[in-house]
């Protein structure tokens, strides 16, 4: 496994409504990924509207799997290359 910083930031007209609506979600799919070992620490700065994600993986594809994963995903949360 390699270890990957994954930063995303959220998509312009993203609402702070729109992330807080997902919160329940995400910490119940970050919890699986946690527990199978896939996903570390999840840190979202709002003021900076980005997501840091400490991810393990085999390669960079299968980082970006464990990403799309995720419920913010599903608000235009955008990983960066």
């Amino acid at each position: 496994m390699n270890d990957y910083v994954v930063v995303c930031t959220f998509a312009a007209g993203t609402t702070p409504q729109a992330i807080a609506d997902l919160v329940a979600e995400e910490q119940v799919i970050a919890a699986r990924l946690q527990a199978a070992g896939r996903l570390g620490a999840v840190r979202i700065s709002m003021a900076r509207r980005t997501v840091f994600l400490d991810v393990a993986a085999t390669d960079e594809q299968a980082a970006r799997r464990t990403v799309e994963e995720l419920g913010f995903v599903g608000v235009n949360l955008n990983p960066d290359p």
